[in-house]
């Protein structure tokens, strides 16, 4: 089994501020390794996700907007800020989830600081 972890950010947030929360999701939820990055591929040339990619050394998969309106059912969390902004209400589970694969599940809703969002799911 795979664990993908999902990333989105509001512009102006740190990629330091994504690597501490991911720490903290990993402890959270008792993971000791993950094995893919799933980003939101409207964000693929932004600062955030290039430290990200370089930081993690995984794999990056860039997750398009259209996979993520599918998994939207799954998803944990909903906010209507995102939903308005990007077009998708859950962008960080969406990602997780579309790596993740047909019988992915999300650890748990995503968490959020300083304007990032961490979502985790275990692939089959």
């Amino acid at each position: 089994m795979s664990v993908v972890v999902g990333f989105g950010w509001r512009s102006g947030a740190s990629s330091a501020t994504a690597l501490a929360l991911l720490r903290t999701v990993m402890g959270h939820y008792a993971v000791q390794k993950l094995d893919m990055l799933a980003l939101p591929d409207f964000k693929q040339h932004d600062r955030v996700a290039q430290e990200l990619t370089l930081r993690c050394g995984m794999d990056v998969v860039w997750v398009t907007k259209q996979s993520m309106s599918v998994v939207q059912p799954l998803c944990l969390t909903y906010s209507a800020s995102v939903a308005q902004k990007v077009g998708v209400a859950s962008v960080a589970e969406a990602c997780a989830l579309v790596v993740a694969g047909a019988g992915g599940r999300l650890y748990g809703p995503r968490m959020v600081q300083g304007g990032v969002t961490c979502a985790l799911a275990q692939g089959v």
